[in-house]
């Protein structure tokens, strides 16, 4: 079997490659690479397997270079995108959506039989009006929260556009859902709660700085988060590449269900730094979330140049931020039953593994 590849270089991309060789050990994968450096890291990645990985030169808007790496293959998973906050709106489009609909379109004319499009909980922002104001987290252990679906009418058009990584997102799902049904490939998307492993390089250095930002004590009651470990994540996409309907979204996430932020990400950070565990923010401090989220809209308009220090503002934007005062919660209820995800990979378990990790290193 062939594979294609975007995103391989990725802290996603390098595991879904390791996956990949090792769940099919005939297969073959080609790997969309944008530079030296990014060929480094997949080949570091699949060790002993480079002889069954083929680099290819090019990025999401390099037809001849998408053409040449699908040709003949089976299989394209489609990681690459620009993440994070730091960007204009315009550029996300350009990387998110335009280069989704280059890849999706060389894929059709290639005769790829199916496209897994790597999607991200974020993009459930389009269930949601931003613009109105946060959600308060109202519940308690008395009072829990409903279940996360059904969820309201989506509507791309009222995520605004300073929520360019969701909005992007959104949009590059939509179109990959719309490809026809009628003709190949057949196209699903999997939308990954928030990733995270020993080898996780983006969303770590962002929980760091929230930990020991000055206003972490003051933190309002978030949403429940639904983590995903790198391996359930890369088990949620070897489910979809096997048994995957066309037009399905299979969201995938950790089996112990979402948790509120103060309840894992001091726990995480602890364990991937060694250092001593941050207490979780003080009940009788919280800022109102109204509150915050006024604070944040004035810090957003002002020029990163005057944000100091830096690091204080990492992850403490309304994009960021989004993500904790709404409702971004997984359901995995479709994917456990078409596709035959598991989720094999528990909360402690993920964290010892973390742990053992980093002794070994020592």
């Amino acid at each position: 079997m062939q594979f294609f590849v975007t995103g391989g270089s990725g802290s996603l991309g390098v595991n879904v490659l390791q996956y990949v060789l090792e769940q099919y050990p005939e297969a073959e994968v080609r790997a969309l690479s944008r530079s030296e450096r990014a060929d480094q890291a997949i080949l570091a990645a699949v060790g002993k397997n480079s002889k069954r990985v083929r680099i290819i030169r090019g990025d999401l808007h390099n037809e001849e270079a998408l053409r040449e790496g699908m040709e003949g293959c089976e299989v394209v998973v489609h990681m690459a995108a620009k993440v994070g906050d730091i960007g204009t709106y315009p550029d996300f489009i350009h990387d998110n959506v335009t280069g989704t609909r280059n890849v999706l379109a060389v894929a059709v004319t290639a005769g790829v039989r199916k496209f897994i499009y790597v999607s991200s909980f974020v993009i459930l922002a389009k269930h949601h009006d931003l613009a109105a104001g946060p959600q308060p987290f109202a519940y308690s252990d008395d009072n829990p929260p409903p279940p996360p679906t059904p969820r309201s009418p989506e509507n791309v058009e009222l995520i605004p556009d300073w929520a360019s990584y969701s909005k992007s997102k959104a949009l590059a799902e939509n179109l990959v859902l719309a490809a026809n049904p009628e003709a190949k490939p057949v196209v699903c998307s999997v939308r990954l709660g928030w990733l995270w492993a020993a080898t996780e390089k983006v969303l770590l250095p962002m929980l760091i700085d929230v930990l020991n930002n000055p206003g972490w004590p003051l933190m309002p009651r978030t949403w429940p988060n639904s983590t995903c470990h790198m391996r359930n994540a890369c088990e949620g996409i070897g489910c979809a590449i096997e048994r995957g309907q066309h037009g399905a979204v299979y969201e995938i996430a950790d089996p112990q269900g979402p948790m509120a932020m103060e309840d894992w990400a001091p726990r995480y950070v602890a364990v991937a730094t060694g250092k001593p565990e941050i207490a979780p923010p003080v009940d009788a401090w919280r800022l109102n979330v109204k509150l915050l989220w006024r604070i944040i809209v004035l810090l957003d308009h002002l020029p990163r140049s005057m944000r100091w220090p830096a690091s204080w503002f990492t992850a403490m934007s309304r994009q960021a931020l989004t993500l904790l005062f709404w409702d971004f919660r997984l359901d995995t209820t479709r994917s456990r039953e078409e596709i035959g995800y598991i989720g094999k990979v528990e909360w402690e378990e993920g964290c010892e593994e973390i742990k053992s990790l980093k002794e070994s290193r020592e």
